[in-house]
């Protein structure tokens, strides 16, 4: 069986496209609570988004957020949920390599100089919001006695330790996407809903085959 793994990119820059800044502005921020799943009623998440980039697939404080449009055509049924999100607020700025270099000269990622330069540049939010939250099942608990898959996926930034996960064969076979901050787990159906809008500077993409017991990744 094949999954994939995803989660927002992280690592050293190695172009103007994949520095703190332009993440920034391509992917979004956002404010409320923070909806699990099954715990109705869902409450729209407010996003805070450069009007300059819209992107089908964003990530929002490792929240999984897509276009409505793209929400439509994910496999949803039990396990995944959306929640059309709204705006807290929006801003503008050119996304080109040129304006974002000249950006970085002026801010920095340590203190609070991109809020306070995003919040004036504030523009009016659009009526409706492009935008819907994926609310997708947490891996779920298993027995002792079930067949499972065993991962170890490589750790975000902040830790040194490898992420490992136990996914019971049958969690596997039920769901499309499967919530593990600061991945997801996309079953092949939905990862080729969502492959086409995952530049690679921006994301990290980790095929994973799954065999019993087996623990495995390899990323392209």
């Amino acid at each position: 069986m094949k999954f994939y793994a995803i989660r927002e990119e992280s690592a050293t820059p190695v172009d103007i496209l994949s520095t703190w800044l332009y993440r920034d502005l391509y992917h979004a921020e956002y404010m409320g609570k923070r909806n699990r799943y099954g715990d109705l009623p869902y409450e729209p998440i407010r996003l805070i988004k450069n009007l300059s980039l819209m992107p089908p697939v964003v990530i929002a404080n490792t929240r999984l957020i897509v276009s409505s449009e793209l929400a439509a055509r994910l496999p949803l049924g039990p396990g995944v949920d959306v929640c059309r999100c709204v705006y807290e607020f929006c801003y503008w700025h050119a996304a080109d390599a040129q304006s974002v270099s000249t950006l970085l000269e002026e801010l920095s990622p340590m203190n609070d100089d991109f809020a306070q330069w995003r919040a004036r540049h504030q523009v009016p939010s659009p009526p409706n919001c492009e935008y819907s939250e994926v609310i997708a099942i947490p891996i779920p608990q298993h027995h002792a006695a079930e067949p499972v898959y065993r991962l170890s996926l490589p750790p975000p930034s902040y830790s040194p330790k490898p992420i490992e996960i136990t996914l019971a064969h049958r969690a596997a076979e039920a769901y499309p996407i499967i919530e593990a901050i600061p991945y997801y787990l996309l079953r092949d159906d939905a990862f080729d809903a969502l492959v086409e809008f995952l530049p690679t500077q921006l994301f990290r993409v980790i095929e994973l085959t799954l065999t019993c017991g087996d623990r495995n990744g390899v990323g392209f």
